[in-house]
């Protein structure tokens, strides 16, 4: 994405009221810190909204789908990351689940109790309806770090990526939102390159690179492939890793970047590895299909039923310049060495999601 993106931001937040039958919340009932809470809500998780997770890697559009939903069917979603909850004037959060909690010491800073619910998400927060039985919820679960880092930070098993995705990151360590609450799964998909570039867009701006004169990690594709030569380190510790197949070691040889692919492929394959345990109901998004207007509105419409929402708006979405591709970074040789290591790694169903890319 070009400014959709935050450079690779997603969506600015900014909304024109939408007009619609259903009742709107008055958010300023919530800026002494009270939670938000559904009509269903009550002291026990029983009658209470379930959730249905947006997945998504880092860098991969969430936001921008998020943005999408909302403005499209006046439904709120909701985050599992406080930096993308809505906040009242005082800097509350409001709770989607309503434990009959007060917020402690009435600081802002201090204010989210670790009830393990999702939080209210600022896509359109204040012109939008409560959902009624399903919250489409953003989170990134987990084994992703950015570079440097070993693979003992970015490598879970099955059970800890699941947790790790019902975790709500409020700035304290919380209860995980109770797995009996999920009932499905978005899988939000980007093309493995640009993405991984992407997270190189997201590196510089965290290391602040971007202000610096010398072009060593310039945004551009030399500096791209500058910043993979970090990779060295991480791939000493890669070998030495009995974490890693070693045939898998062997294809990530000839990969730039070869750690954050195998953090990419991991990913997705505990995403797919979850909805086929836990048995839910599914369906994937790819990102790119968000540049054609015709793919954009029927992937609104698909999206909206599969949440059993009403679409009321699928003509003024969010500002969406364009997807930014970035295969262009990678040589013919770069790119075969990837998918080889995608076949390697991937399962079954995940290098059939990611076949299209090849």
């Amino acid at each position: 994405l070009n400014q959709v993106e935050n450079r690779d931001s997603d969506a600015n937040g900014s909304s024109d009221n939408v007009d619609n039958e259903k009742k709107y919340k008055n958010v300023d009932d919530y800026s002494n810190g009270d939670t938000v809470s559904h009509k269903n809500g009550g002291s026990t998780w029983e009658g209470r909204l379930k959730i249905a997770y947006l997945l998504a890697y880092p860098k991969s559009g969430a936001s921008y789908t998020s943005f999408l939903m909302a403005r499209a069917t006046n439904t709120s979603v909701a985050t599992n990351q406080i930096s993308s909850a809505y906040t009242d004037p005082n800097g509350f959060a409001s709770f989607v689940f309503d434990m009959g909690t007060t917020m402690s010491d009435n600081d802002p800073a201090n204010s989210f109790m670790d009830i393990g619910s999702p939080l209210w998400m600022k896509a359109y927060f204040k012109e939008t309806a409560l959902p009624e039985h399903l919250v489409l919820t953003e989170s990134q679960c987990s084994g992703f770090c950015l570079p440097p880092c070993i693979p003992e930070e970015y490598i879970e098993t099955d059970a800890s990526f699941e947790e790790s995705c019902r975790d709500v990151d409020t700035g304290t360590v919380g209860l995980p939102t109770p797995k009996s609450e999920v009932k499905k799964i978005v899988h939000l998909i980007r093309d493995p390159f640009s993405n991984v570039v992407s997270r190189f867009h997201e590196y510089r701006e965290q290391t602040k690179y971007k202000s610096r004169k010398s072009n060593f990690h310039g945004d551009d594709r030399t500096g791209f492939h500058n910043w993979c030569k970090m990779d060295e380190q991480t791939m000493k510790d890669v070998e030495a890793s009995p974490l890693i197949a070693n045939q898998v070691k062997l294809l990530m040889k000839d990969v730039p970047c070869a750690s954050e692919f195998f953090k990419y492929i991991a990913w997705h394959n505990h995403v797919v590895e979850m909805i086929w345990n836990e048995d839910y109901e599914s369906m994937e998004i790819y990102y790119e299909e968000y540049d054609s207007e015709v793919l954009r509105k029927a992937l609104v419409k698909q999206l909206a039923a599969f949440m059993n929402y009403a679409v009321v708006d699928n003509d003024t979405f969010p500002s969406f310049i364009s997807v930014n591709s970035y295969t262009g970074y990678f040589t013919k040789e770069e790119k075969k060495s990837v998918e080889k290591l995608v076949k390697g790694l991937a399962l079954t169903r995940t290098a059939r999601l990611l076949d299209r890319y090849f």
